[in-house]
């Protein structure tokens, strides 16, 4: 039997099964999925155009890549695929779909943001075999998916369970010169992983940053308190200054709706009496409180402008709980959602409150838990909370560097199998070469003997332009066919 893989062959079964197992390894360094690899393995887009002939619509990219190879038409038999795609279609859309996540670089990436993205492959290792007119082809292949996100620190460490999931697929077609069977069948397991990384250093780095936006309630009941953080900001702030932390502060009052404050164009300013300054010019009155509001703001749209490595700070100061005419199931939804939103933009809010307030405790404890923040009781004495605990709190923030990454890992093991039974060719026996039947001499048998020996006069013969007679005739043709058969048989002699 004439081997399917010689060269003369029109079309190559190793070219095929590679080129299946293929468009998967070939997304990972390519980005495409319209890649086939050639005989050598080398990874190139298909560039022969050959006709379908199916009247299903759109075609599997089995049945393209087998009418490629074998450079045929190709008649779709029957195919059992999943949502119209094989299973290498699958998995090359999920590892396109992973290395086109945007990346962003970690020190300014929230929780949840992608760090990095890592993929690596195997080449196909081929196995083929031959029985009788049949030829089977297989291309085994792995792939790996690495991809890391920034972790939120309630999350808990270590590996959690592997997951699985398979995909099978399989085709029956046919061309003019073969059936074909083609299956793929690609394994998945999922790993995933959640990494603390403690990079903390003892001794304070020259340079850090602190952000602390102070968010004021601004009811009438506020006011004396407000002039207990007006006194005490200056010392906060030195204090921070002392272990070499650049601060930098920003201010939002709020009752039933919120006010920001803008200095010098900024959300933020360096300079303690500038800031105390719009702190007097708040303007206190009753009204409701709702500090979810600026809360979900500062998380958003607030204009940070951080340099690298900043670290950001909230602390709400206010005397009551949520005051809004809302139930208590949509008040609980909507501290979530802020609660979210701060985690999300690595804000760590804290509350200066009144912790003997049971309500205020349910509403305000998720935002201390949930972000890394701190309740301080707002019954203190105002220089405790300001250069103690929250001068405390801030430089032990911006001098930690605990990171949380969730690594998800993505191993793939991929088959792909190919069978083809060449079809019989078709004989045709040859027609019998036609006999040429040589003209037979209408000779005139003789009655007696006087006739045969009888004489033709001189006057009898025929004169040009006249008649033969019969026997004339039938000799001339005799003479013709003799010429004729010898000067066949010397043309092809010479020939």
């Amino acid at each position: 039997m004439k081997s399917f893989n010689k060269k003369e062959s029109k079309f190559s079964l190793r070219k095929l099964s590679v080129g299946l197992a293929s468009v998967t390894i070939a997304v990972i360094f390519l980005g495409t999925a319209t890649v086939f690899a050639d005989d050598n393995g080398v990874s190139e887009p298909s560039t022969t155009e050959v006709a379908v002939n199916n009247d299903k619509a759109p075609m599997s990219s089995a049945a393209k890549t087998i009418s490629e190879s074998f450079e045929e038409d190709v008649t779709v038999i029957n195919e059992n695929l999943i949502d119209g795609r094989t299973a290498t279609d699958i998995v090359s859309e999920e590892i396109t779909n992973a290395i086109a996540q945007p990346v962003v670089d970690e020190e300014v990436a929230n929780v949840g943001d992608v760090i990095s993205v890592e993929t690596s492959a195997s080449d196909p290792v081929i196995t083929e075999s031959e029985e009788g007119s049949t030829t089977t082809a297989t291309s085994e292949a792995t792939a790996q998916i690495v991809t890391t996100t920034k972790a939120d620190s309630s999350e808990p460490v270590g590996v959690q369970e592997q997951s699985t999931v398979s995909y099978e697929t399989s085709g029956e077609y046919e061309t003019k010169s073969a059936t074909i069977t083609e299956k793929e069948r690609v394994e998945k397991a999922t790993t995933v992983e959640v990494i603390k990384v403690d990079n903390s250093t003892t001794t304070t780095t020259q340079g850090n940053n602190a952000d602390i936006v102070f968010i004021i309630d601004t009811s009438g009941s506020m006011y004396d308190d407000i002039e207990g953080v007006k006194n005490n900001v200056t010392n906060f702030v030195s204090g921070l200054n002392q272990e070499s932390i650049t601060t930098r502060l920003g201010l939002i009052g709020y009752g039933t709706d919120f006010t920001t404050t803008s200095f010098n164009g900024s959300y933020f300013t360096t300079d303690t009496a500038e800031f105390i300054t719009a702190l007097e010019q708040l303007d206190y009155e009753g009204a409701s409180e709702d500090p979810r509001s600026p809360l979900n703001f500062i998380a958003s749209d607030y204009d940070w402008s951080t340099n690298t490595g900043s670290k950001r700070f909230a602390v709400v100061f206010t005397d009551e709980d949520i005051d809004i005419w809302d139930s208590d199931e949509v008040v609980a939804q909507g501290i979530a959602e802020a609660v979210a939103n701060l985690k999300k933009a690595n804000i760590a809010t804290s509350f200066v409150y009144d912790t003997n307030d049971s309500e205020a405790v349910n509403e305000f404890t998720p935002f201390v838990d949930g972000t890394g923040g701190f309740a301080v009781d707002i019954n203190q004495d105002y220089a405790e909370i300001m250069s103690n605990q929250l001068g405390k709190w801030v430089i032990t923030n911006v001098n930690s560097d605990v990171r949380y990454y969730k690594v998800i890992k993505d191993d793939y093991r991929i088959f792909v199998e190919v069978v083809a039974t060449e079809k019989p060719v078709e004989t045709v026996k040859p027609a019998a070469a036609p006999v040429k039947a040589t003209p037979k001499a209408n000779v005139v048998k003789p009655t007696s003997t006087a006739t045969a020996k009888k004489v033709v006069s001189k006057d009898e013969l025929p004169k040009t332009g006249e008649k033969n007679s019969t026997a004339a005739v039938a000799g001339l043709g005799i003479l013709i066919t003799i010429l004729g058969t010898v000067g066949i048989k010397s043309r092809r002699k010479e020939d």
